[in-house]
């Protein structure tokens, strides 16, 4: 169905579900041209030489688009751009679950949930999967029930919760988990 989705506090864009790759990409496009709009608003507002900082959960080397729309805010207005590495979502899953992401000599895969089922294959490597608000793993218990996952939500945080297992012996806690937490803090951040 259409309805929109709250992203964990960058703003609200549409539900994913039932979109091709044009439509999505569209969808993504536009939303992220009123986020744009939305801080060259703001920061129009705001002194000359104020410094501004913007805090990616997550990496906005990975399927976060901070930094996409930051340059998009600097063709509308005179902004200096810089970047700091911090440390990764995925860093921090690999170190909670003190896990070395690749076997040795092969690849490891970053994808989103809503390729996963698609393309997962067993050729891939490890998979990290970002951005999945419905567990798509789910869709590979029939096929590959024997995969182990390492889930983490809220890294580095107080609040951080960890699982890990045999996909087709933890699929049912982990929808149960994410689903309590995201009622409980009211948002959530996870990758597998």
């Amino acid at each position: 169905g259409r309805g929109v989705v709250d992203d964990g506090g960058k703003g609200v864009r549409p539900v994913d579900a039932g979109r091709d790759r044009d439509q999505y990409g569209a969808a993504v496009r536009d939303w992220h041209a009123a986020r744009a709009d939305a801080y060259a608003a703001v920061l129009g507002e705001l002194p000359e030489g104020t410094v501004v900082g913007f805090l990616v959960w997550g990496d906005p080397a990975f399927y976060d688009s901070t930094i996409r729309v930051v340059d998009a805010v600097a063709t509308r207005m005179p902004l200096q751009v810089s970047v700091f590495a911090g440390i990764s979502a995925i860093q921090e899953l690999a170190a909670a679950h003190r896990i070395v992401l690749h076997e040795i000599g092969e690849p490891v895969h970053i994808t989103t949930g809503r390729r996963l089922a698609g393309e997962w294959s067993p050729d891939l490597g490890t998979v990290v999967v970002m951005l999945d608000g419905a567990l798509a793993c789910r869709d590979l218990v029939e096929r590959a029930p024997d995969l182990q996952i390492h889930w983490g939500a809220y890294l580095g945080m107080r609040q951080q919760e960890l699982r890990s297992g045999r996909l087709a012996d933890v699929i049912d806690d982990l929808i149960a988990t994410r689903a309590r937490l995201r009622e409980q803090h009211g948002w959530i951040m996870d990758v597998y």
